[in-house]
């Protein structure tokens, strides 16, 4: 969940995780 923007599916909905 770190560095560049990556794609978390949790279940059937996804999130994309972005680092600030």
């Amino acid at each position: 969940m770190f560095g560049e923007s990556k794609l978390i599916k949790n279940g059937s909905m996804s999130f994309r995780i972005f680092q600030f």
